[in-house]
């Protein structure tokens, strides 16, 4: 029966399908909480034959504050969803409440795991089922990867052939759709990354957009590529990634000749809170804009006063004879959060 813990560490550990770490206030208690995590250890059963499950739960917990991931709760739901035989008490609506948590802040796994639990406890047709399955359906965009099958499907599939219930068939529908899209078109992917940015529809929905847009550009897709620049330059809904934007913006204006690049990147240089602070690199950029057709003579007259007249002679120069290259340099050095990670801003 123990044997269930090596299963977790399989199922919710595996690098490729990190979850991410967050700050929220209502929810750092049993992340974090020395005090909250050894009540729930203190749950498991005192006997020689349990010190697996205690052992487990310590070593995900210590993997996750190390690794910025959320492998300990969603391992932990599993557990007092499903209980341990001699061992660990169920305790469903806490483990509900555990993934939906977690699952709000875009962690892959734990959505997954909610819309089966749910499915599990409320039958296919209850509405929060319905609902949770949609949310599983955006979160294929952060899971399937080429080796998906064998590190998340099977694995998810024999946990739960373990507790004699069967995966539940609108995950398998979903998992076949994102197959579909995943294999398909990158249009689709950007559709889809794009809608849930702008939407917010769901607590995670950001978080997973981005994952979505990176799949669409890791394909070539040219406009996923300027919107999730922006996206990890500005943090909406995810952190700051300075240097990953820099790169994807620098691609997108001088590959992609595309002017919203030039015109974010300038903005971006004249506010100096992401990116240091520099009016003559803003002024370059606008006329780069100019120079691909886009009407910034208002912008460019505002700016100008600020902006020596030889920094402007020599933006013009650029403009005209350099390669379209972008000066971004990040303000600090940022403490490192895995891509698309989830963030309040």
């Amino acid at each position: 029966m123990l044997k269930r813990a090596v299963l977790f560490l399989f199922l919710f550990a595996q690098p490729a399908m990190a979850g991410t770490l967050f700050d929220a206030s209502n929810s750092q208690e049993f992340r974090y909480d020395d005090a909250w995590w050894r009540m729930q250890q203190g749950k498991v059963f005192d006997r020689p034959s349990c010190q697996e499950i205690h052992d487990t739960i310590g070593n995900l917990r210590a993997f996750d504050l190390k690794n910025q991931t959320l492998n300990a709760p969603s391992s932990l739901a599993w557990s007092l969803f499903f209980s341990v035989k001699d061992c660990l008490a169920s305790d469903r609506s806490l483990a509900l409440w555990i993934l939906e948590d977690v699952a709000a802040h875009g962690d892959g796994i734990s959505i997954i795991v909610l819309a089966q639990f749910s499915y599990l406890e409320f039958g296919a047709d209850d509405p929060m089922t319905r609902t949770r399955v949609e949310r599983a359906k955006n979160a294929m965009g952060r899971l399937l990867t080429p080796n998906w099958r064998t590190l998340l499907y099977e694995p998810l599939v024999a946990g739960l052939k373990k507790e004699d219930v069967d995966l539940s068939p609108q995950l398998e529908d979903a998992f076949a759709w994102a197959e579909s899209t995943l294999n398909g078109d990158s249009d689709e992917m950007y559709r889809i990354g794009l809608s849930l940015v702008d939407s917010g529809k769901y607590p995670e929905d950001k978080v997973l957009g981005c994952h979505w847009l990176s799949q669409a550009e890791a394909k070539g897709h040219r406009q996923a590529r300027f919107r999730l620049g922006k996206q990890l330059a500005l943090g909406e809904g995810v952190n700051v990634s300075a240097e990953k934007a820099m790169l994807l913006l620098s691609i997108s204006a001088s590959r992609d000749r595309n002017t919203d690049a030039y015109l974010l990147a300038a903005d971006l240089l004249q506010r100096g809170d992401v990116y240091r602070k520099n009016l003559p690199e803003a002024y370059y950029a606008l006329l780069k804009a100019q120079v691909l057709g886009e009407n910034v003579k208002d912008v460019l007259l505002a700016l100008e006063p600020q902006v020596s007249a030889q920094d402007r002679d020599i933006a013009q120069w650029r403009s005209t004879n350099e390669p379209s290259v972008l000066r971004l340099e990040p303000m600090t050095v940022q403490p490192w959060h895995l891509p698309c990670s989830y963030s309040e801003r």
